[in-house]
């Protein structure tokens, strides 16, 4: 979950008297998170309508946004142990909504209050913390970003080469395909003016088919030595093994 800051500034109005009823008190604020103090604010003389310093609180720091505080307001004193004015439960979602108004419980009296505390300001802002893990992220979304970018170049131009492949492929077929064509149109008009021949002139067709035959006996002859010369190796294998 990402870390929320904010600055608040807090003002107390109407706050219980600790130093008599002629003397009015001395009011500081403390946050805790169970026993750990998270933020004490500096002590305003003399007054029951104080106007705190803006100070930070981020949702690391307490836990959540809905982590319930315990705000403490404190009458201070030089010479004696400071008196609590009154306390109240909140959480950072609250604390972070300006206008908000908390009423401090008196510590003396169940069910009397001992004033209110109003959020006067809250600002969300961005600690350094949280901007070196947002420019860390951007950093890492930019990188992946390219990565991504580069890996599309790369599909792009290897089909692409596909592309070019299949049409130079095509391209062969077609050739080879018209190449096959032409030769069988050139052997159906050689046949064709054969067999015109033949109709022709019987002494074509004499000679003609003695070259057939002729021919047909060098073809039986030459199987017949291919089948030797590998009868001869088959030998000469058997007779080396």
């Amino acid at each position: 979950m990402a870390t929320l800051a904010f600055k608040i500034k807090l003002i107390g109005r109407k706050l219980d008297r600790k130093d008599g009823l002629l003397q009015k008190s001395d009011p500081y604020l403390i946050f805790k998170k169970g026993e750990t103090v998270l933020y004490k604010s500096e002590w305003i003389k003399q007054t029951l309508d104080p106007d705190w310093e803006i100070f930070q609180l981020d949702s690391k720091q307490c836990g959540g946004m809905d982590y319930p505080l315990r705000l403490e307001c404190w009458d201070w004193d030089s010479d004696t142990k400071s008196d609590m004015i009154g306390t109240v439960n909140v959480s950072l979602k609250e604390l972070s909504h300006k206008g908000a108004i908390f009423k401090l419980a008196n510590p003396k009296s169940e069910g009397k209050s001992a004033g209110k505390i109003i959020v006067d300001d809250a600002t969300p802002f961005e600690t350094e913390e949280m901007k070196e893990a947002r420019e860390k992220k951007e950093e890492e979304e930019k990188a992946e970003y390219a990565r991504l970018a580069e890996e599309e170049k790369r599909l792009e131009e290897e089909e692409k080469e596909k592309e070019k492949q299949r049409q130079e492929e095509a391209r062969k077929a077609r050739e080879e395909e018209e190449r096959k064509e032409r030769e069988a149109e050139e052997k159906r008009k050689a046949d064709e003016e054969e067999r015109l021949k033949r109709e022709r002139d019987p002494e074509y067709k004499r000679q003609a088919e003695e070259r057939e035959k002729k021919e047909a006996e060098e073809k039986a002859l030459a199987d017949d030595l291919d089948f030797l010369d590998a009868a001869v190796s088959n030998i000469n294998s058997a007779l080396t093994f």
